[in-house]
């Protein structure tokens, strides 16, 4: 009888073993997110790379034949006309080429004094930097065509509505405040590049 209790023991146990769930097992693991963002400049509204505008001066001689004095008396603080966008910058440094053509009447040669018809002036790109204050890049035209400002700007750009003026102010004629305009349509080109900084 041993025997037997000693068997059906055995095969209980035998068959519990078989029968016992295995122990708990767990895996831990990781993942790594990668991407990047490549140095760039552009419009925020659109994320175009090239943006245009213009800016109408209107009448530029006043009634004595001069030019304008508005013109002639503009300054930074108070300039004859602007163009305004939104650009935004990857990094925290880019660099502004700024240059220009003289304002000058179109299809007709300069002339001798006393008259004159082509317009001097001083072309700005006004930049709002997020870390306050403005960045000023100036370009003054002349009869020996400078050659284009570049300059520097250490500052992320200031997430604004309008943080890129282009502004236009002291125009003076090559020939003299004094000097008579010629009559006729005159037309003028600016010129800007924006590129981000490694």
């Amino acid at each position: 009888m041993n025997r037997t209790v000693l068997a059906a023991l055995a095969a209980i146990i035998v068959a519990s073993a078989m029968t016992a769930p295995a122990s708990a097992q767990t895996v831990s693991g990781g993942v790594t997110l990668t991407g990047a963002i490549a140095a760039r400049c552009g419009t925020v509204d659109t994320g175009s790379t090239s943006v245009s505008g213009s800016i109408n001066l209107g009448e530029l001689s006043a009634s004595t034949g001069e030019l304008n004095p508005v013109l002639v008396n503009s300054t930074t603080n108070s300039p004859a006309g602007a163009a305004v966008f939104r650009l935004g910058c990857s990094g925290s440094a880019f660099r502004v080429t700024l240059s220009a053509s003289r304002l000058d009447n179109i299809g007709f040669p300069p002339v001798d004094p006393p008259g004159s018809s082509v317009v001097d002036y001083t072309v700005e790109a006004k930049i709002a930097l997020a870390t306050g204050g403005f960045a000023l890049v100036d370009y003054t035209t002349a009869a020996a065509t400078p050659a284009p400002t570049v300059q520097t700007v250490n500052s992320f750009v200031a997430n604004l509505t309008d943080n890129f003026d282009i502004r236009v102010f002291g125009f003076h004629p090559d020939n003299g405040d004094a000097a008579l305009m010629v009559a006729g349509s005159y037309s003028g080109d600016i010129t800007f590049l924006v590129a981000p900084l490694p």
